[in-house]
């Protein structure tokens, strides 16, 4: 039995009132093929050939590019860049920008100009910026953009079968770029400011929304439509008129372990991780930082941060991941992205060719049960979905895991905000509101904190495991630890005996050995292998078949599954990974 802990159940509950919502007679896609990794802006011009795990592309273009004079649309280059996806064989999303990319003529329709200027962004170095948009709330200005949504529509309508088979939806952004809040920055006049949550953009938003819905209600095959992130107001509309939409969910494919993740989660976890009613919302983001060199995160260690942003996805429920063309042809990052695309778009574990769980301990500065404020410092006044401004506190925590390998690259900026953690230096390992254990899809660990020892920066950055890590403690009694399999795994399936195989990644250091066992027919603790290790200091891997697994919680503590100390030096996991057979 799949067991919730206190943290997942409180970001489940708000969501189990809508279980009752959605039409039980809708046919669920299970797992859609297009599900994995993607391209996004300038993803058309990287080759398929040898990337069986590169699913497809987003196809984006602006508004001022397609229709530059009022009423005269121009497709010819939109036209082109999906054709030079779909000639590789790869899926299509749609997307045309306006807001910002609004075109001119717009304004002499008599559309207001709004100035708005930011100072920087989440990534780039802080800098002034003045942006031009239009007042969305102009009567005038509805009216044209439905226009080119409806003329868009049309025209994909009109692809041939060998184009528009490929095409699996399209992204909608109700206001700038695609994101859901219309401005960039507050406008320089303020009579032409719009909140987020007011009752006229919330209005407003829901009238696009419905226009987009009629501009491709009759689109066959099934054509999916993206929103980003809503607001709660928007997204429950939604959710009970159009409950297969898409979402691009707030910075979740950006990174992992950001500040806030956990209240970022309220917004759609876990709809988006499994089926509810025979309907779950599909989601894609992408991971865009990669091509600032002065993203000090990022550059601290590129193997490490597109793996475990992989896996967090994973964790999360992210169908489609989106990454820039030099990633997506960075040798370095294909175990990632092979990893990835084999298991995104699989929401029950029955439909699931396998279940794994990668090995982390998360220290949340904001957990002052784990953490009392008495020895580790106040968290301190804090906003909701804030983390602490106590930068004391977050060096406490790292320096009482230091011997296992936390550190705190800048200090400085342990508290920025979920997006603004990309500006550090380096990498930190405590943050507040994080996921606080390990990734997984369909495998649990049992008291893992009670039973192993988390680890941090364990070998080499050019290794991809190595970011987080869990091992045995055997002066403190950890030499044993377990896994449970969802039960759901093999539901519909064939009795036992199961065949299945087990792929356990450790790191080769010292000349410890250690077993894998599990529940077979014959024996709740059978012994899969053992293993001695050579001490050669690289993550390694093993894998074993079982043609005699039963896997029905015969082993101790109800498990399928555990990893035992067998004598000599402790050794340190990263994985383990089950497979049907």
């Amino acid at each position: 039995m799949k067991v919730l802990t206190f943290s997942l159940i409180m970001i489940l509950a708000p969501f189990m009132l809508y279980a009752g919502k959605i039409d039980k007679n809708q046919v669920p896609i299970r797992r859609p093929d297009f599900c994995g990794v993607w391209g996004i802006w300038g993803g058309e011009n990287v080759s398929a050939k040898g990337r069986s795990w590169f699913k497809g592309v987003v196809a984006t273009t602006d508004w001022d590019i397609i229709e530059p004079q009022n009423g005269r649309f121009e497709w010819e280059n939109f036209d082109k860049k999906v054709r030079q996806i779909t000639d590789k064989g790869l899926n299509v999303m749609l997307m045309v920008y306006h807001g910002e990319k609004c075109p001119g003529w717009v304004y002499e329709a008599g559309v207001p100009k709004v100035l708005n200027i930011s100072f920087g962004s989440a990534v780039r170095v802080e800098k002034e910026s003045k942006v031009i948009e239009p007042y969305y709330l102009d009567p005038k200005y509805k009216p044209l953009l439905s226009r080119m949504i409806n003329e868009t529509a049309k025209h994909i309508s009109n692809y041939p079968p060998e184009i528009r088979r490929y095409i699996i939806g399209v992204q909608c952004p109700t206001g700038k770029s695609g994101d859901p809040q219309p401005y960039h920055a507050e406008p320089v006049e303020k009579k032409y400011a719009i909140g987020l949550n007011s009752p006229e953009w919330i209005d407003w938003t829901i009238d696009m929304i419905k226009v987009y819905k009629d501009a491709y209600k009759d689109f066959k095959p099934p054509f999916f439509m993206l929103f980003k992130g809503p607001n709660p107001a928007t997204n429950d509309w939604l959710l009970k008129n159009i409950p297969d939409s898409w979402r691009k969910p707030h910075s979740i494919a950006q990174g992992y372990q950001f500040n806030g993740e956990i209240k970022i989660m309220n917004d759609l976890y876990p709809l988006t991780c499994r089926f509810i009613d025979g309907v779950v919302v599909r989601t894609r983001g992408e991971l865009d930082n990669t091509q600032y060199s002065r993203t000090g995160w990022f550059t601290a260690a590129p193997v490490w941060n597109v793996y475990w942003s992989g896996l967090w996805n994973l964790t999360y429920g992210l169908d489609i991941w989106c990454q820039l063309p030099g990633v997506l042809e960075d040798a370095r990052h294909v175990p990632a992205f092979t990893f990835y695309s084999g298991y995104a778009g699989y929401k029950d574990a029955t439909d699931s060719p396998g279940a794994w769980i990668a090995l982390r301990d998360g220290l949340d500065c904001m957990d002052t049960l784990r953490f009392p404020e008495d020895r580790f410092g106040p968290v301190g006044p804090h906003k909701d979905g804030r983390t602490s401004e106590n930068k004391d506190r977050y060096r406490r925590i790292a320096e009482a895991f230091a011997v296992y390998g936390a550190a705190l690259d800048d200090p400085d900026n342990v508290a920025l905000g979920d997006l603004q953690v990309r500006r550090q230096s380096g990498i930190n390992d405590v943050y507040g509101y994080i996921w606080p254990g390990n990734y997984s899809m369909f495998l649990e660990q049992i008291e893992p904190n009670e039973t192993s020892q988390g680890y941090w920066r364990v070998g080499s950055k050019e290794q991809p495991y190595g970011r987080f890590a869990r091992g045995f403690d055997v002066k403190n009694g950890k030499t044993e630890m377990f896994f449970n399999l969802d039960d759901r795994f093999f539901a519909s399936k064939s009795l036992p005996p199961h065949s299945v195989k087990v792929r356990v990644v450790y790191f080769d250091k010292g000349k410890g050995s250690w077993s894998l066992k599990y529940d077979a027919i014959d024996n709740p603790q059978k012994v899969a292998t053992t293993v001695t290790n050579t001490n050669t200091n690289q993550w390694k891997e093993i894998t074993v078949t079982l043609d005699d697994a039963r896997l029905e919680n015969h082993g101790p503590k109800k498990t399928d599954l555990s990893l035992v100390h067998k004598g000599g030096d402790e050794t340190i996991f990263h994985m383990v990974e089950l497979e049907r057979r």
